[in-house]
């Protein structure tokens, strides 16, 4: 895992492959990726992964959706009560070893907590229905990405019981990196 600087400090040349992806429950497109769920047994991981023939993938964003009947309390985690264990933002190798905590080693337990890390927390309610709680990690604030090489996986690890709310989701934007950017 490194980071990456994009061509021209920032201004882009040429033509890149962007990329949003949500992460999963086994790192490709098709898995799953609702994290709604009990997972205060054994951990549960969502994360992307170079697929195919890309050499890595330059994360740019990384956003978190929470759906639930209410999401405007801080020492909340979406509507429901403050986490006990909370979730972790990584990147892993391919044996699952931590090469780089994106948090400094902490854990996310409330919606303050987003704050801490992000500076770009909204909570969204359009009057009827569900609230919104949404958090974007800005890696790219500095001109600079999280880079996967091949074997590296962006992960959240969740390790409490999320089936509470209505919605949890992981959305991962950047660009496929080429030969000159890996």
């Amino acid at each position: 895992m490194s980071y990456g600087t994009p061509q021209g400090g920032g201004r882009r040349r040429g033509r890149r492959t962007v990329f949003a992806r949500f992460l999963t429950d086994d790192g490709t497109e098709s898995g799953d990726h609702k994290a709604a769920g009990d997972y205060s047994g054994p951990p549960k991981r969502f994360w992307i992964e170079t697929q195919g023939e890309e050499r890595s993938l330059h994360v740019a964003s990384l956003l978190f959706q929470i759906q639930d009947a209410s999401v405007t309390r801080s020492g909340d985690y979406g509507g429901m009560n403050a986490l006990g264990t909370g979730l972790t933002l990584d990147v892993r190798d391919a044996a699952w070893v931590v090469k780089r905590e994106l948090i400094g080693g902490l854990k996310i337990k409330t919606n303050g907590h987003f704050m801490r890390h992000t500076y770009d927390v909204r909570d969204v309610d359009f009057g009827a229905g569900r609230e919104f709680l949404l958090a974007r990690f800005s890696f790219c604030v500095c001109d600079h990405t999280v880079v996967l090489e091949q074997g590296e996986r962006l992960t959240v690890t969740l390790n409490d019981d999320f089936s509470q709310l209505d919605g949890h989701t992981f959305l991962a934007q950047g660009y496929v990196g080429q030969r000159e950017d890996s």
